[in-house]
């Protein structure tokens, strides 16, 4: 399969640019991390992209779930868990668990190149 840039970007010791296999559960979970934390008209190429800013209405799973549909389709929705832990009850955390093509990759698949 082919090789697509590391994103957020990173440098291997080799001071290359990191790259993944596309499509492999590392690239697929990176994206929908990236997804996640941006926030809808932050891109201005593709407006629609991102979720809703959780900071005033909290973080609604229907959002989350709409916009892996909408933008990451090798992720489906019911691929995450949004969940809470008894130590800050008030911080929720999100687990995703994507459905890659290749998950014989390790979770460091990043090479140089």
């Amino acid at each position: 399969m082919a090789r697509t840039l590391s994103l957020p970007l990173a440098v291997t010791v080799a001071g290359q640019i990191a790259s993944l296999e596309q499509g492999s559960t590392t690239e697929v979970a990176r994206s929908v991390g990236l997804l996640m934390a941006t926030r809808v008209g932050e891109r201005r190429s593709a407006s629609s992209y991102g979720t809703p800013d959780p900071v005033f209405g909290g973080v609604d799973p229907a959002d989350l779930a709409d916009a892996i549909t909408t933008h990451e389709p090798r992720a489906t929705p019911t691929d995450f868990v949004l969940e809470t832990t008894d130590d800050d009850p008030a911080t929720e955390y999100l687990t995703v668990y994507p459905q890659a093509s290749d998950d014989s990759t390790a979770a460091d698949d990043s090479q140089e190149g």
